[in-house]
């Protein structure tokens, strides 16, 4: 597709308590798309518009530094248009500024444009803001970035590199209501789009700012709106269905392809089975060749040679670094043999304040991960570089910090293993007092100060996933801790009456040994470093980088579960072979304390999996004893059977599937003699449920029938028939076996 930009308008006062403003339209032909975007300052209220055909795209509010309330309307533009009016919900005497621009793209369809995807962020103290990333759908996009700011006097706009300023806002009479938009008439290839920072001139560093991102396209010829089910897709599923439009009436050379990478020109694509072809669904069942699991894309291309965008999907199982940035982190450190930050939106910490003595070893609690990172000493740590979400001045009103632990010891002395902060406002893990975990919480400017504590002394020797939460008291009012995703009970300080957030200008992030003296309940404490404590996926969420609040669910399910590493893997095949390698392979054993003792993944063509788990005895301590990977419909059924104690409690299914755990009854026939033969069958057809050649006394059959058979015979007794035994929960029958005097009569 092809942009250009067209013509732009603005407007701006220094106060005034209107709440409605005309908006003067831009010259345009029908069929140009229109950007509104409006910036009131020092108020909270809300936008809205009235006018007939008009999009709102969002109306935000922050409260970093100065107040300001900004929005964004759109509209594809008819022949004649009648000048829009936005209004605003407060009628404070305040600044505010609007601007509206046309864009045009030749390759425009009937259907229209389509806003691809859009991101909002905003923070203070940075003349030059960054923008946030945003996704493009399509190849060839038109991606703007839009930037409003108090004071800062910019004395010349700048706009990201790529970027062409399109029309501006600024000055010192106008420092309370500066607007920026730039654009990119073509992003490239579809994937995700990282705008730079702009690069203003500006006199002072105190600005407060709001960025957006938006990737505008064209509504294609072809298109998949959903995907049946959900997006996981392995090896023999079939009749996968794919809705949308433009497919066509008939297949003719039409295909539906899945493919290594959303740029189809260089991915490695395998053709599916296509089994049923509409034009507006297509059924197929899934083909992947040598494509490895994690994410993948599908391609339709229909008979005209038109092609949609790859649709993600997930074979097998994504990567944990996958699951976890589709979380929205604002700095994630894999600490698996680097420092970087995965998010991109951080900076390496290698080069950056360290003490002591540390390093990686070859340990993992995360799937897929080979490394982690552990200090050696009591006197050591790394600090990582600041970046635009920690060592910031602004304030956040919901945080959530946390990753892998794992402990080589009992820790008597409270020890640091991660903090951001110092005397005044800081969050951070101590781990001590026989290995209890606390998080703490301090920002004595608004007098809250607030800890957490496992419920438990950790295990040495065990990976645990820890979570520490803030959320002040115009979202939920708490600080918590979680450990494997299950929110713990003790804390000390709630409810957390502040509404006004947390100030995070409050120091370095550090892992191992504190870089300050830290706020603990109104005394400042120094800690050293734990030793020899490994952490592994480490990260921050906050609502400035969208991931926050994160739900327990998602804690559980996404951070916790689907990257954990378990002691036993069954592997996809068929039920009977599932079956034969829990027997032969697993079977029978005893799990330790860990983090899950058995992972269960679905059966080949995906369904219902049944399996009888004999003498498969699970930690009362252990988060998970069965991690089931199958998805919505399908049922993994347990039967405990012997000594095995799977628990419903401790199974998790977070790709949406279902557990069904069946306890059978114990039967305990008592008073046999050794050396009889005892057979239990079901009476409902014959079975034989379990059976013993020479029995050495009493016999223990576990049984899911109803009603039983019971059969024993002995050399020189009577045999013993019990029919139709009605059998409900576990039982004893006891037999009383007579000898057999007939021969002497013969």
């Amino acid at each position: 597709m092809s942009w250009s930009f067209i013509d732009s308008t603005k407007y701006d006062t220094g106060g005034t308590t209107a709440t409605i403003f005309a908006i003067t339209l831009p010259s345009y032909t029908s069929g140009d798309v229109c950007i509104i975007t409006a910036y009131k300052d020092q108020d909270l209220g809300d936008w809205s518009i009235s006018t007939a055909g008009w999009n709102l795209l969002s109306t935000d509010r922050a409260t970093t530094g100065r107040d300001r309330s900004t929005t964004i309307f759109y509209k594809v533009l008819g022949s004649s248009e009648t000048n829009p009016t936005i209004e605003y919900s407060d009628s404070t005497s305040e600044e505010i500024s609007w601007m509206a621009h046309v864009f045009r793209s030749t390759d425009t369809l009937s259907m229209g444009y389509i806003i691809n995807d859009w991101a909002y962020m905003s923070n203070q103290n940075d003349p030059t803001p960054p923008n946030p990333s945003a996704i493009a759908t399509q190849d060839n996009c038109l991606g703007i970035v839009i930037n409003m700011q108090t004071h800062d006097d910019i004395t010349a706009p700048g706009a990201p590199t790529n970027y062409t300023l399109a029309n501006s806002i600024y000055g010192s009479s106008d420092d309370n209501r500066q607007q920026f938009l730039a654009y990119d008439l073509d992003v490239g290839v579809a994937g995700t789009i990282s705008p730079g920072s702009w690069t203003h001139s500006f006199n002072n560093s105190v600005s407060e700012y709001s960025t957006y991102t938006l990737i505008l396209g064209t509504m294609p010829a072809i298109g998949v709106n959903s995907v049946d089910g959900d997006t996981q897709m392995d090896y023999g599923d079939i009749d996968e269905i794919l809705f949308g439009f433009g497919f066509g009436a008939v297949q003719g050379t039409g295909t539906v392809e899945i493919a290594s990478s959303s740029d189809y020109n260089t991915a490695t694509k395998v053709d599916q089975m296509v089994t049923n072809w509409n034009d507006v669904d297509i059924t197929f069942d899934t083909m992947f060749g040598s494509l490895s699991d994690g994410t993948l894309y599908i391609f339709v291309t229909n008979d005209n040679g038109d092609r949609t965008s790859g649709i993600p999907i997930n074979k097998g199982e994504a990567t944990p670094l996958e699951i976890v940035l589709a979380t929205g982190p604002d700095i994630f450190h894999t600490m698996d043999n680097t420092y970087d930050d995965a998010t991109g939106n951080g900076f390496s910490a290698n080069g950056q304040t360290s003490l002591g003595s540390f390093g990686f070893d070859v340990i993992s609690g995360v799937r897929n991960a080979v490394r982690s990172w552990s200090v050696n000493d009591d006197n050591s740590r790394i600090e990582m570089a600041d970046s635009i979400y920690t060592n910031q001045t602004n304030t956040h009103k919901m945080r959530y910090i946390g990753g892998w632990i794992y402990l080589d010891r009992v820790h008597l002395i409270p020890s640091g293993i991660y903090e951001e902060g110092g005397g005044v406002n800081n969050l951070y893990f101590v781990i001590g007092y026989g290995n209890i975990l606390l998080a703490n919480v301090a920002d004595s400017n608004k007098n809250f100060k607030i800890q957490a504590f496992s419920d438990m002394k950790l295990a040495s020797n065990r990976w645990y996933h820890v979570m520490m939460f803030f959320e002040d008291a115009t979202t939920l009012g708490e600080f918590g801790l979680y450990i494997d995703g299950i929110k713990q009970s003790k804390t000390d300080g709630n409810p957390l009456t502040s509404t006004s957030g947390m100030s995070v200008h409050s120091g370095d992030w550090s892992y191992g040994k504190p870089d300050a003296n830290l706020d603990t309940g109104g005394t400042d404490i120094t800690y050293p470093s734990a030793p020899k404590v490994q952490i592994q996926y480490f990260g921050t969420w906050s609502q400035y980088g969208g991931g926050a609040p994160l739900s327990q669910q998602t804690i559980r399910n996404e951070l916790f579960a689907k990257c954990v590493n378990p002691v036993d893997v069954l592997i996809t095949s068929i039920e009977s072979t599932m079956q034969q390698a829990v027997d032969t392979g697993i079977a029978p054993v005893t799990y330790g304390d860990v983090p899950c003792g058995m992972k269960v993944q679905r059966k080949t063509g995906g369904g219902n999996l049944l399996l009888t788990f004999n003498d498969i005895v699970f930690n009362d301590r252990g988060s998970i004893d069965v991690l089931w990977m199958g998805t919505s419909g399908e049922t993994l059924t347990i039967i405990n059977n012997g000594t095995s104690n799977t628990k419903s409690s401790k199974c998790v299914s977070p790709y949406g599937g279902s557990i069904n755990i069946i306890e059978p009854s114990r039967i305990n026939i008592t008073g046999v003699i050794d050396g009889s033969k005892i057979v239990v069958l079901d009476s409902s057809d014959n079975s034989v449920i379990d059976s013993i050649e020479s029995s050495l006394g009493d016999f223990i059959v576990s049984v899911l029938a109803a009603n039983i058979h019971v059969m024993i015979i002995a050399d020189d007794y009577i045999t013993i028939q019990k029919f139709d035994v009605s059998v409900s929960g576990d039982s004893i029958i006891p037999i009383v076996q007579e000898r057999d005097y007939s021969y002497q009569n013969n």
